[in-house]
């Protein structure tokens, strides 16, 4: 008689491990006071008081504008899709192309790496292990420590970029490359869902926002991306 191998005897190999999902109200807080006072924006007053003068204030106002008409969209974006790697799914989702949406999730990486702040190492990481999850990078920069449910190899990466980006490069350079990155992503964002708006006015569960609120976005990024193109432009010639 052949012997048999039943299924007890090779029992399947036990999942991947997933990031730990564990951030409470207060912890959820303090990553978004993290995120908005971090050290750039102290060490940058003085970069933009010297190139706004008495308009400096003003400045900070319309930033706020641009910057809250897209966190809307950004709201409702993810509550439609709840994912790692952000603004790639939303483009992807938007836009159906992936090389475009990994290129927007690098984009965030770089700017994270930029920034160099501990929760940006923290953000950008969880983007690049997003983007992996979802098969547009190699399967290892996703992997998750078994114990620590972190990203190890996703944050060794950005930790080494941060080190070769930040250190030879001044702050206004750093803040010019990551406020010009920023208002592409915010162009594509807005973009993104204003096409899936229009596709799907609505979403189960989701507070649907105004077709406006991503059009003012839009246009109010491009606005700026072409001023900034354009002043690169003058400068060239």
């Amino acid at each position: 008689m052949i012997p048999t191998v039943s299924d007890t005897d090779n029992p399947p190999d036990p999942p991947a491990p997933r990031l730990k999902r564990s951030l409470s109200l207060t912890l959820t807080t303090l990553y978004g006071l993290g995120t908005i006072l971090g050290a750039g924006i102290y060490s940058l007053i003085g970069e933009v008081a010297g190139s706004a003068g008495m308009y400096a204030p003003v400045a900070f106002l319309v930033a706020a504008l641009i910057a809250g008409f897209t966190g809307l969209s950004y709201a409702e974006l993810a509550a439609r899709f709840p994912r790692s790697a952000g603004e790639a799914v939303f483009v992807q989702e938007g836009l159906g192309w992936p090389p475009l949406s990994t290129l927007v999730g690098l984009l965030i990486v770089l700017t994270g790496a930029v920034s160099s702040a501990l929760i940006q190492i923290i953000m950008a990481s969880r983007v690049l292990y997003g983007i992996s999850r979802e098969g547009w990078l190699p399967a290892v920069i996703g992997r998750v420590h078994p114990r620590t449910r972190t990203p190890l190899v996703a944050t060794a990466i950005i930790t080494a970029l941060v080190l070769v980006l930040a250190a030879p490069l001044s702050i206004r350079v750093l803040a010019d490359t990551t406020s010009f990155i920023i208002l592409v992503v915010y162009i594509l964002v807005n973009l993104s869902l204003l096409r899936i708006k229009l596709r799907s006015p609505t979403a189960t569960g989701v507070r649907p926002l105004p077709l406006w609120v991503p059009v003012t976005g839009l246009i109010a990024s491009g606005g700026f991306v072409a001023m900034k193109l354009r002043e690169l432009a003058a400068g060239i010639v």
